[in-house]
């Protein structure tokens, strides 16, 4: 089974309802926890399946955990275990990709300080302006971005917005991703995520 690290860096939604995995495996949850939770017959075209194909439709119990990984969506605790596969492969090969990422490093420390020797280097604010957009510009659905904070680190974040106050306390704002919880987080800029980065 993967370890805690490995699943807290990787898990990134959760659902009541149903989610199939990239093995194959469909897992739903039964009974359902909320009466929203599948659309109309779903959860009985669920149940017979899990009858007729019980090793493809599997029940289970709580709130479902899954994450991406090289854009296959990966059940966390599925019996496929690919989530092993990725994390065994990560520390099978942290020395190839630990001197991968110090060279990286250090042809953008080289890259930087060849800039700055050729006066090209640019005053902090000129970067975030030509790089950054207003905070007004920011996406306000559930897509995922990166946010310049007030403290000028970068977070990966979404928008969200309940002030119903039906489930939870109101919440308006720019949330990013802790383990398996979201943290609310003050940005100042915004631009969007590279395609590759994408979940």
């Amino acid at each position: 089974m993967a370890s805690n690290e490995f699943n807290e860096a990787y898990i990134g939604a959760g659902t009541y309802a149903a989610v199939t995995c990239d093995c194959g495996i469909t897992y739903f949850v039964s009974p359902p926890e909320y009466s929203d939770s599948y659309n109309e017959g779903e959860y009985e075209r669920l149940l017979e399946q899990s009858e007729e194909n019980p090793d493809k439709f599997k029940q289970t119990y709580g709130c479902i955990s899954y994450g991406h990984i090289d854009s296959r969506c990966i059940v966390l605790d599925c019996e496929c275990k690919t989530a092993d596969k990725y994390e065994n492969f990560i520390l099978n090969h942290k020395e190839l990709i630990s001197s991968f990422l110090n060279a990286s490093l250090k042809r953008d420390v080289t890259e930087a300080v060849n800039a700055f020797n050729s006066n090209k280097i640019k005053t902090k604010d000129e970067v975030i302006n030509e790089y950054w957009f207003d905070l007004d510009s920011a996406p306000k659905d559930s897509s995922w971005f990166l946010g310049l904070t007030e403290e000028e680190t970068i977070e990966e974040v979404h928008y969200a917005c309940d002030l119903s106050g039906e489930e939870q306390p109101p919440f308006k704002g720019y949330f990013k991703r802790v383990g398996t919880y979201f943290s609310e987080v003050k940005i100042t800029k915004w631009k969007p995520l590279k395609k590759e980065e994408n979940v």
